[in-house]
């Protein structure tokens, strides 16, 4: 019995490590929501000053501590290197951790620092540098770490920074963001961070300039402050200061007159400029949002943009004549136009340019289809099929109304095209002649309406039977009796749907 108990107390005895186990995994516990509310963290990362905090944080990380209690010196780590250079073999092709472990440290130990000291040295160094290499080369690039003690490869180029290097200001947006931030999302507890800064951004952008002031100045104050220390930073660190290249001209390079910019071009240089004393990094930024703005330029303020690269692309032809003149072995380069197609419609319909119509009843019935409610709701595959049945449905007499409005929609284009010509310089009238083909070009200043084919009438039944046909392709050749007049051939705008097929 007496050994029963005994035999209890033990086993009660053993059942302590578990509860002692139990508070051993408390640090793990804390560990797991420490990770949790780093993410957190991670996930309000889109602030600038958060992010920027966070790499100092990890440059900051890096302490000579541990190096000044034993005293290493950078005499003494290069010493450190230079010895285990002499041991490694002369043939070594493994890697650089089996080299390191296969060396005898106690013949690489020196003066105070004993075998562990210099193995546990090479450990903590090693950690900095690329891996994945021989020995040897890992030695090399520890001699050049050295003087750069606080930098890290696995690290990005900002968090290897120096500890003592200035920290950059924020931006006069940034600042705004960080003020109205914690407000923000305490009001809408459960946002993500993205709508919560395009919220932000809306309350930027809608701030009264007199408002906007208190941002800007102290931006420019923050600005003036980091520029001195920074100035102080390169007086202590002058090796840190990067050097300026003057840039030299390729000979690659375009050696006529500068190029002509396409309008979001200009849009983005205008923009920039109240921006040139921003750093690098946050005008790319700036960039970025003012190409978005672009997109969502209202049509009569991008016509502005589009007028300035017009006069723009004039200057450079000009120049380049002259340049040719002055040059004649100089190889002209093909010159692409600094208007897309959108633009290039837009600026002729601003400058009175007529819409060319569609040039058949199913393209008019097309167009009008196309812009219903009824076919939006159709898988857009399955839209011109829906309209080509639709069509095919419509009687002969419904059919000839989208014909008959056709022809009075081109006879008014042409009327509108020619008084559209009018208004142009004669170098300007060739170049849209020019684009509207030969044929546009000979029919508008003849006046002549395009060639008809006149065919013998047939029988009633006939032309009845052919009638129904003659609607469902419009771009064949008609059938039907003289009173209706077909043309020869009919040219189809870029991306205009032809007729079905009978």
């Amino acid at each position: 019995m007496g050994r029963s108990k005994k035999r209890t107390a033990t086993e009660s005895d053993n059942e302590a490590p578990p509860v002692q186990s139990s508070e051993d995994e408390l640090p793990v516990t804390k560990k797991a929501k420490t990770k949790s509310t780093k993410k957190e963290k991670v996930a309000v990362k889109p602030v600038e000053e958060d992010l920027e905090e966070e790499e100092l944080e990890e440059v900051e990380d890096f302490d000579d501590d541990d190096d000044d209690d034993k005293g290493w010196t950078q005499a003494d780590l290069l010493k450190l290197f230079s010895r285990m250079e002499v041991h490694i073999p002369e043939r070594d092709k493994s890697k650089f951790e089996s080299c390191a472990a296969k060396l005898d440290w106690n013949d690489i130990a020196f003066d105070n620092f004993s075998a562990a000291d210099c193995k546990l040295k090479w450990a903590a160094v090693s950690l900095r540098l690329r891996r994945y290499r021989l020995l040897k080369e890992l030695l090399d690039d520890a001699k050049e770490w050295v003087y750069k003690p606080w930098t890290n490869f696995y690290r990005s180029q900002k968090t290897n920074r120096h500890p003592k290097m200035p920290k950059r200001p924020l931006s006069t947006y940034m600042l705004f963001y960080m003020e109205k931030k914690d407000k923000v999302a305490k009001e809408r507890p459960n946002i993500e961070m993205t709508q919560l800064s395009k919220i932000i951004a809306e309350m930027y952008k809608v701030l009264p300039e007199k408002q906007k002031k208190k941002y800007v100045d102290k931006a420019q104050v923050q600005r003036e402050e980091y520029t001195r220390k920074m100035e102080q930073f390169y007086e202590e660190f002058p090796e840190l200061k990067p050097t300026k290249t003057k840039r030299t001209k390729s000979a690659k390079e375009y050696p006529g007159p500068r190029k002509p910019c396409t309008p979001i071009t200009h849009y983005l240089k205008d923009k920039m400029e109240k921006h040139s004393n921003e750093p690098e990094s946050e005008r790319q930024k700036l960039t970025d949002q003012y190409k978005l703005a672009w997109k969502e330029l209202s049509d009569k303020k991008r016509i502005h943009w589009i007028k300035m690269a017009l006069e723009d692309e004039e200057r450079y032809k000009t120049e380049l004549a002259q340049f040719k003149d002055a040059n004649p072995s100089f190889a002209d380069q093909l010159h692409k136009s600094v208007l897309n197609k959108e633009e290039r419609a837009l600026y002729e319909k601003s400058i009175g340019k007529p819409e060319k119509p569609p040039n058949s009843g199913y393209s008019l019935f097309s167009r009008i289809m196309l812009s219903s409610e009824e076919i939006k709701n159709i898988n857009h595959k399955d839209r011109m099929t829906q309209i080509s049945s639709m069509w095919k449905n419509l009687s002969p007499k419904d059919k000839r109304k989208y014909h008959d409005k056709v022809q009075q929609m081109l006879e008014q284009y042409k009327m509108d095209f020619a008084t559209y010509l009018e208004t142009l310089t004669p170098e300007q009238k060739e170049e849209a002649l020019r684009k509207a083909g030969t044929r546009r070009k000979a029919d508008v200043l003849s006046g002549k309406k395009k060639k008809i084919v006149d065919k013998p009438k047939k029988a009633a039944a006939h032309n009845s039977d052919d009638d129904d046909d003659d609607e469902d392709d419009p771009v064949r050749t008609s059938k039907s009796s003289s009173s209706y007049p077909v043309e020869e051939k009919v040219e189809l705008f870029k991306g205009e749907p032809e007729a079905p097929p009978p």
